[in-house]
């Protein structure tokens, strides 16, 4: 594990790491539920202009679409409003978006949304940050590249299947606050070396 991998940044932002293979020019899309019009920004690392979703409506879940020029790796970056909250989701197009991110830190004023990372084929690191008191149903179930997760401070409940079947996974940390995990919510971890509580 690399140690520097670790860093975590602290402008309150989501970063998505993605992975862009030469000549692949499928769309990348996020999806996001937020209850106010331009809640979030989300700027693709290219160099190309942000973004924001001007739907709106609670519940309704929709996505901001953006294809690569190039191959490489990017750095997405989600601005959430002051004031605001979105649920992230990755969409209909979860398995192709999912196939890209090989590192996650989850910002501020985020929810999780069931599935939310599932299958995932390269996410090797997840930091989640204060205020996040639940992880959803399946939400990284069956990431099995994934080598590390870092639960917050506050975090109480750990639901069905989060992280069952992480078969990669060598560090998990767990918050003194921690109140229930589901069922299989942790489970099936064969190669975990380090398990740090509080």
């Amino acid at each position: 594990m690399n140690v520097g991998a670790l860093y975590i940044p602290t402008d309150g932002k989501t970063h998505i790491f993605v992975r862009i293979s030469d000549g692949d020019t499928t769309p990348c899309d996020l999806c996001f539920n937020q209850s106010t019009a331009n809640s979030a920004t989300v700027d693709w690392g290219d160099g190309s202009d942000p973004v924001t979703g001007s739907w709106t409506g609670a519940g309704t879940s929709k996505c901001v679409s953006h294809t690569y020029e190039t191959g490489g790796d990017y750095e997405i970056t989600i601005d959430v409003a002051e004031g605001k909250t979105i649920s992230l989701n990755t969409g209909s197009n979860a398995w192709f978006i999912n196939n890209l991110i090989y590192k996650v830190h989850i910002g501020e004023r985020i929810t999780f949304s069931s599935y939310m990372f599932v299958d995932s084929t390269r996410l090797e690191l997840v930091t989640i940050p204060r205020g996040v008191t639940s992880i959803s149903t399946y939400a990284f179930n069956k990431n099995r590249i994934l080598k590390a997760c870092i639960l917050p401070d506050g975090l109480t409940s750990i639901d069905n299947y989060a992280f069952d079947d992480c078969n990669s996974l060598k560090v998990i940390s767990f918050p003194n606050s921690l109140q229930t995990v589901g069922n299989y919510g942790v489970a099936h971890l064969y190669t975990v070396k380090n398990i740090y509580f509080g």
